[in-house]
């Protein structure tokens, strides 16, 4: 519905017609040239990988993907065959793994709904090599956002899973990570009954806010991570 840009903070506002996101710039450049994108009127995916000092635009549909270099604008198209998969599944989203510096590759989830495909964007001289490293199949689908912590871990949410010990339907927040051996590995989860009816959820700082369909008021798992490690699914309810 409208955008807002303040430019001392270095926040943009966005106003949906369901809510506000706040967004942190955290790049600017002094190069005010335009860049031509391919089939712009599908949906696409695009942010700035630090890395590599390139913008990557991921074309979720199509499925192909180029980085654009923002000095000079000059784009490169990157071997779009991980974007496939056997079943041809919907690529719902690509996330960025956080990783230390010394590490020169950038690590990439590709989300297929129930399938999670971890890639690595390895930069050469004058290209980039794109290495599909392992992937992750899940009973259920998973939710659309996955929300990444700075030490590269990230959490996912399922959602109606059924517990074999009471049969009722359960849905979990799976805290994961990418293993030494370059595994997609479950760290702990947090399983609760399908009460909440969950819209969205947001990590904010060591808390994960939770927006429901059913209820007027945010509910937050206040320090997470001890709750996933504890196995306890404590929440605040609080009136919006």
């Amino acid at each position: 519905l409208d955008v807002s840009v303040d430019a001392k903070s270095k926040r943009v506002f966005v106003l949906y017609a369901d809510g506000l996101e706040v967004f942190e710039l955290f790049y600017s450049t002094w190069n005010s040239s335009n860049y031509l994108l391919r089939s712009t009127k599908t949906l696409k995916r695009i942010f700035f990988i630090e890395k590599i000092n390139r913008m990557l635009v991921v074309n979720l549909r199509a499925r192909e993907w180029d980085c654009i270099k923002l000095v000079d604008g000059k784009s490169l198209s990157l071997d779009a065959t991980a974007l496939k998969t056997p079943k041809n599944s919907k690529l719902v989203d690509v996330i960025e793994i956080p990783s230390n510096k010394e590490d020169k590759n950038v690590h990439l989830l590709l989300h297929f709904g129930n399938l999670l495909k971890l890639v690595r964007l390895v930069p050469q001289k004058g290209r980039i090599i794109v290495k599909v490293v392992t992937q992750r199949e899940f009973d259920a689908e998973l939710f659309h956002r996955i929300e990444t912590v700075e030490d590269g871990k990230f959490i996912v949410y399922v959602a109606s899973s059924v517990s074999v010990l009471s049969q009722k339907p359960y849905s979990q927040f799976m805290l994961m990570r990418i293993s030494e051996l370059d595994q997609l590995e479950e760290i702990s989860k947090l399983e609760f009954p399908d009460e909440l009816h969950l819209r969205d959820f947001k990590l904010c700082g060591k808390d994960v806010a939770v927006v429901s369909e059913g209820y007027d008021r945010l509910f937050l798992f206040k320090d997470f991570f001890r709750l996933a490690a504890l196995k306890r699914p404590m929440a605040i309810a609080i009136k919006m």
